[in-house]
């Protein structure tokens, strides 16, 4: 691995199509070729030395933003390929996944380009305040995508987001986050989800029958699994957009639902028509 190297790796959607998404200030770019996505990313001296382990979990990292900023589901192949696609490296499956479960009624959305830049912006966020959301999250919907979920495995899917929830509600109001607490920040938020009566009955699951499994256990479906996912997603975006400060790139986009460029305009108040100095 040498720096300036392109590494590839296949990304699927379950929420949102995909589309070509470049730009010089991206870190990851979305990039079709011979009719499948790929997330690509460009080696830089920072990595070198690194496994072909820890460059496939920045791939994993970055969905996790991209997933919490288009509320959806984003995941990549284990499978690591140069830009001639030649594979790389290679992680052996061991579990069926399934990849049609959250398809809406009206069919996946375009992916837009303010998304995919809104997942980078997110992935940061969520580096730099709390990065234990990455393994919750990643096991949340790993659980959802796997052969073998059931009505009483759905309890673990939310126990998974609903740690989420007392992460990011802890990150603000620097108290242990019992119920009273995470009405208020939820409150103070405006979340839209889901309801206070959902919360009281995602906090019970949470306390009894997910945490401490003593044969107890009720089933839960994978609609309500499903909510808990969208309100920690809902969540972590609204805490962002409330406690952080403003870019200091303002980006122009060239969209179209054929593939997108993102283009730097300004940088602390300077026109730049090159890369960010």
């Amino acid at each position: 691995m040498k720096k300036g190297d392109v590494i590839l790796c296949p990304v699927f959607s379950i929420a949102n199509i995909p589309k070509t998404i470049v730009g010089e200030v991206l870190y990851w770019e979305l990039v079709t070729k011979q009719g499948q996505y790929f997330l690509r990313y460009r080696v830089s001296e920072q990595d070198l030395g690194q496994s072909y382990e820890e460059i496939l979990a920045k791939f994993r990292l970055f969905c996790t933003g991209l997933s919490v900023a288009t509320i959806g589901h984003f995941w990549v192949q284990d499978v690591l390929f140069n830009e001639d696609l030649k594979p790389i490296w290679e992680r052996k499956k061991i579990i069926e996944l399934e990849v049609d479960r959250e398809v809406d009624s009206d069919g996946p959305k375009p992916l837009t380009a303010k998304n995919f830049v809104s997942g980078h912006n997110l992935t940061v966020w969520i580096a730099k305040n709390y990065p234990r959301v990455f393994i919750y999250h990643a096991l949340g919907l790993f659980l959802l995508r796997s052969s073998f979920s059931s009505e009483y495995l759905y309890a673990d899917v939310l126990l998974n987001f609903f740690k989420i929830v007392e992460l990011v509600t802890y990150k603000r109001a620097k108290k242990k986050p019992g119920l009273g607490i995470i009405l208020k920040e939820c409150k103070a938020l405006k979340i839209t989800v889901i309801d206070e009566p959902e919360i009281r009955e995602f906090y019970k699951v949470r306390s009894r029958d997910s945490a401490h499994d003593w044969d107890k256990v009720c089933p839960l479906t994978r609609r309500k699994a499903l909510e808990c996912k969208m309100w920690a997603d809902e969540l972590i975006i609204r805490d962002m957009l409330d406690r952080s400060k403003k870019p200091d790139v303002s980006l122009k986009f060239e969209d179209s639902p054929q593939g997108a460029a993102i283009i730097p305009k300004f940088i602390n108040n300077k026109l730049k028509n090159g890369n960010a100095s």
